[in-house]
C-alpha cells in the first residue's frame, strides 16, 4: 500500500484540478479524508473508486488554488 502525492493540472484560474492515489489490493473502499473538503459535512465527496483491473484507487476533486489542507486516507474493510 503506498500513497502517491497529489498531481495538479493548473486550470488558469483560482480552482485546479488534484488527483490522488491509493494503492490497496486487501480494500474493498478507499476514503479521502480532506480538512473541509471531504469530512463529515460532505464525506461523499472523498469516496475513492477503484480503477477496474487493478489495486488502484484515484479520485480527482477541483479545489481552490490558495487551498492548504491536511488529508489522509482510510482504507475500509467489508462492511466498514
Amino acid at each position: 500500500m503506498h500513497a502517491t502525492t497529489p498531481g495538479t493540472d493548473d486550470q488558469g484560474g483560482r480552482t485546479e484540478d488534484v488527483t490522488f492515489t491509493w494503492d490497496d489490493a486487501q480494500a474493498e473502499r478507499v476514503h479521502l479524508t480532506m480538512n473541509r473538503v471531504t469530512d463529515k459535512a460532505d464525506y461523499e465527496r472523498g469516496l475513492m473508486h477503484r480503477v477496474p483491473g487493478t489495486d488502484t484507487w484515484p479520485l480527482t476533486l477541483r479545489l481552490p488554488t490558495a487551498l492548504r489542507a491536511s488529508y489522509g486516507f482510510t482504507p475500509l474493510g467489508a462492511g466498514e
